[in-house]
């Protein structure tokens, strides 16, 4: 694929999910969840799994937090 078509899509997809999430509960559900994708991408995306093989670490604890 594409790296272009990726980031069309990425993006497609962030705005609609922002949009739905906006219509149907709040705003600050919204911008909670744009912060959440811009921070998994931002930081773990092109910062630590470019950086260290610590990233499955970091992948790792939210879910282990839930239980």
């Amino acid at each position: 694929m594409p790296v272009r078509n990726a980031l069309v899509f990425g993006l497609a997809l962030g705005v609609a999910s922002f949009a739905f999430l906006w219509l149907t509960t709040n705003l600050l559900s919204a911008v909670l969840a744009v912060a959440t994708i811009a921070f998994y991408v931002l930081v773990y995306t092109m910062v630590l799994k470019r950086r260290t093989a610590q990233n499955i670490v970091w992948a790792a604890r939210p879910a282990a937090c839930r239980w």
